[in-house]
């Protein structure tokens, strides 16, 4: 038991930070799964699932440019109705690092989302079942902070953004924007790969 606390402790003492240089590449990927049940706010059940792997290339040690995409599925059920929600969305983004330690960093994301989805509305009251297929387009600016437990394996923490969007639905034309300044209360996890060039 001693013999392996003091090989991590060493692991994480003398591992070296990751120094990024043009043409490195890293790959990400994030999960998530959400369930609720019971009568609170209005829904008896609510289940949610998203996933979304990313790519990126370093342009100097400083800039990255990534292509993240994503898929959600949402599931709502009430009294009456039940609501099914599917989306497929591309991101593109530039990131720059900030090395605030020799194992974290802070990462600044300027990026550009377009989604493409459908709700289904099936009103068990009233016999009806409602399409609306719908797109939307945003842009924003949001910090993460990064940690690497060793030179290739870099645990990401985002924290929300700054960000302006545009809603359309598709079946009946209409639309909405949106901005603000949105503060995730809890935090969104990531893990990525490095593939680092060796100096």
């Amino acid at each position: 038991m001693k013999a392996g606390a003091l090989f991590v402790l060493s692991f994480l003492s003398f591992t070296t930070m990751a120094q990024f240089s043009k043409g490195d590449k890293f790959i990400s990927g994030n999960f998530g799964f959400n369930s609720q049940s019971g009568n609170a706010n209005g829904f008896l059940t609510k289940n949610t699932v998203s996933v979304g792997p990313s790519l990126g290339y370093f342009l100097n040690e400083k800039y990255a440019v990534i292509l993240g995409m994503s898929y959600a599925s949402f599931y709502y059920e009430f009294i009456n109705s039940k609501n099914f929600s599917t989306s497929f969305a591309v991101t593109p983004s530039i990131r720059r690092y900030y090395l605030l330690s020799d194992k974290f960093y802070l990462a600044l994301s300027a990026y550009f989302s377009f989604y493409r989805g459908n709700t289904k509305q099936i009103d068990s009251f009233n016999n009806q079942t409602i399409q609306s297929p719908y797109y939307s387009l945003g842009v924003g600016l949001g910090p993460s902070f990064i940690f690497f437990p060793s030179p290739n394996w870099g645990l990401q923490a985002g924290l929300g953004s700054l960000n302006y969007g545009h809603y359309q639905n598709l079946s009946d034309a209409s639309s909405n924007n949106s901005y603000g300044l949105n503060w995730s209360s809890t935090l969104n996890f990531g893990l990525s790969y490095y593939f680092i060039n060796k100096k």
